[in-house]
This record gives C-alpha cells, sequence and structure tokens, in this order.
C-alpha cells in the first residue's frame, strides 16, 4: 500500500476509503486476493478493506502530517459518560 493509502495490482489503481473496519497506517502490507469469479479483496487482520477503483494513476500526494484510516468518523468525540470524561480520584 503506498502513502496516499492506494493500491496498484495488475496494472489497476485502488483507493481505499476514509472509513475501514480496521485502523490502518500507509505503508502496511495487505493481502490481495482475486477471487473465482473475478473480483478483488483486500484484507487487513482478517478484516475486508473498503476500496474504489480509480481510472488512472494517481498525481503524487504531498505529505502534511501522518495519515490513518480509522474505524470511526474523524469528528468523533466520547460520550458524556465516558470514563475519559469523569473527575480523576486517587487514593489516599
Amino acid at each position: 500500500m503506498n502513502n496516499d493509502f492506494t493500491i496498484q495490482f495488475h496494472n489497476n489503481w485502488y483507493q481505499l476509503a476514509e472509513l475501514q473496519p480496521t485502523t490502518i497506517r500507509a505503508r502496511e502490507t495487505v493481502s490481495v486476493e482475486e477471487w473465482l469469479d473475478g473480483t478483488i479483496h483486500f484484507s487487513l487482520r482478517d478484516k475486508h478493506l473498503k476500496y474504489t477503483v480509480l481510472p488512472e494513476r494517481p498525481g503524487k500526494f504531498q505529505k502534511k502530517n501522518p495519515v490513518i484510516l480509522t474505524t470511526h468518523k474523524l469528528n468523533w468525540k466520547p460520550l458524556a459518560d465516558h470514563p475519559w470524561r469523569k473527575p480523576f480520584k486517587t487514593r489516599s
């Protein structure tokens, strides 16, 4: 997998979706499966990844910050009763 979350396989380019069933970091090794019906499937840590087929090779990627693909929306906030929002208690 490339730094821009694209995969090249059999002269085709595939772009991974932003929301995935597992957390993905750039340059990780992804398993490629070509099923008997001709479909392509990518998997990482026993989870099938979501992707779209790109019509051509993607342009240059300008690296700004380390990027990861996650299992949740990027604007995720913990719930009001989440342990992070409770006061810290120490033992006396």
